[in-house]
């Protein structure tokens, strides 16, 4: 079939078949008209609108200074943190053995039912609690008190049950003050004697009373025994207390 020429005004549809259902139609500019609505058709454009109410730089400016940047700030320079109720332990660590806090906030550890106060000095505010004797042991509670003005000391004595363990627990003193200050020892007497004597614990006072603890074992054989020693440094008279406490089993 030889060509046929068109007019240039002139809209051409090439039909397959005798439906319309195969057209391609050819526009006058040489373009053919086709239908892209079943496909996903590519889009290029140097910038698209934002949907109403999207975030942009203006709205943006006015918490640009509100964040501060990053390294360690003051209290009034930072963001405030709030922690949960039910917020699991933080884990604490101490950068080195002897780092200090000095300068710093009281700082209070806790399991939910005891506390620890670290000052900001560093120090430790404790109280030494010991824990119960069990059920089948006997509690055994030795102290003195009165004047003591003397340098050898005063003694009070507790001879360990035949076969049984003794277990001491915690040592308390206190003492008036007296120039030349005073001291509690407590002591094991293998001998019965005071012939030898192995020093437990000491605690020196003056004005003052203190805790030590313990926790040391003895085993009686009806002559073994605890001594409690209270003296002074000076022969002068000074009101005294000392105790010590534990269980036998």
């Amino acid at each position: 079939m030889a060509d046929t020429p068109l007019d240039e005004t002139s809209e051409v549809i090439i039909r397959a078949g005798s439906t319309s259902d195969n057209e391609l139609e050819v526009t006058v500019t040489g373009a053919a008209k086709v239908d892209g609505s079943a496909v996903t058709q590519p889009i290029s454009a140097v910038s698209l609108p934002l949907p109403t109410g999207a975030t942009t730089e203006t709205t943006l400016s006015s918490i640009d200074t509100k964040t501060p940047t990053i390294g360690q700030k003051t209290m009034v320079n930072s963001s405030p943190i709030v922690v949960a109720s039910d917020q699991s332990e933080f884990p604490v660590k101490q950068g080195s053995p002897n780092a200090s806090i000095s300068n710093g906030w009281p700082v209070k550890l806790t399991d939910g039912l005891d506390n620890l106060a670290i000052n900001s000095d560093g120090s430790i505010n404790t109280a030494i609690i010991n824990p119960p004797a069990p059920v089948d042991a006997t509690p055994v509670n030795i102290s003195a008190f009165g004047d003591v003005a003397s340098t050898a000391g005063v003694d009070t004595y507790y001879t360990i049950t035949n076969a049984k363990t003794l277990t001491i627990q915690t040592l308390l003193a206190g003492a008036e003050y007296e120039v030349s200050g005073s001291i509690v020892e407590l002591f094991y007497d293998p001998n019965g004697d005071l012939t030898v004597l192995t020093r437990i614990s000491t605690i020196f006072v003056n004005a003052t009373s203190d805790t030590a603890p313990v926790q040391q074992i003895f085993i009686g054989n009806g002559t073994r025994r605890i001594v409690l020693r209270r003296r002074g440094f000076g022969a002068s008279a000074r009101e005294m207390f000392a105790q010590w406490f534990g269980y036998e089993e």
